[in-house]
């Protein structure tokens, strides 16, 4: 038996609105995760620069058996820097004082060796080199975070203005 068409299109209309309405809910969801992790950070701030330090050590030592070697190169290199807190932290790993050739500037097709002592050693640890890049980018991150949270916003005002029209125009028939 099939219903009458002003019965399926009621119907329908319920069942789009239910759909704003769950959507609404988890974008409110997100959103307050998001909130919730935003301040969460502000406060252990002070707490997360230990955690990655103590992150970045223990990549070091699995420098040899793992992708973790190819992560430090390309930091060690983007970022000119050596080490955790410097090129001595590789001492417990690379015998002899060596360290990775990502901690000096070594040109391209040259095959040399990269020591504590060589010339163009990066002295700087990536921690610092890390810590002061995200502070000169404070900004930049702040900004796209609360640009995010403006588009949900935006999201979560539309969805709710359909859904209380669907529900206007549900009233109606």
């Amino acid at each position: 038996m099939e219903l009458p068409l002003g019965s399926r299109c009621v119907k329908y209309l319920m069942f789009i609105f239910n759909l704003f309405f769950v959507f609404t809910t988890l974008l409110l969801v997100v959103l307050g995760l998001e909130i919730g992790g935003g301040i969460s950070a502000y406060i252990l701030r002070a707490n997360a620069s230990s955690i990655i330090q103590e992150k970045m050590k223990d990549a070091m030592q699995m420098y040899n058996r793992t992708e973790a070697a190819a992560n430090w190169n390309i930091v060690q290199h983007d970022f000119h820097c050596c080490g955790t807190n410097g090129p001595s932290d590789w001492k417990d790993i690379f015998p002899n004082n060596t360290v990775p050739t990502s901690c000096c500037d070594v040109k391209m097709g040259v095959n040399e060796t990269c020591t504590v002592n060589s010339p163009t050693i990066h002295h700087d640890g990536c921690f610092q080199t890390f810590v002061s890049f995200i502070k000169s980018h404070y900004l930049q991150l702040g900004s796209v975070g609360l640009g995010i949270a403006f588009v949900q916003g935006l999201g979560i005002a539309f969805s709710i203005y359909l859904a209380r029209s669907i529900k206007n125009s549900y009233e109606s028939v």
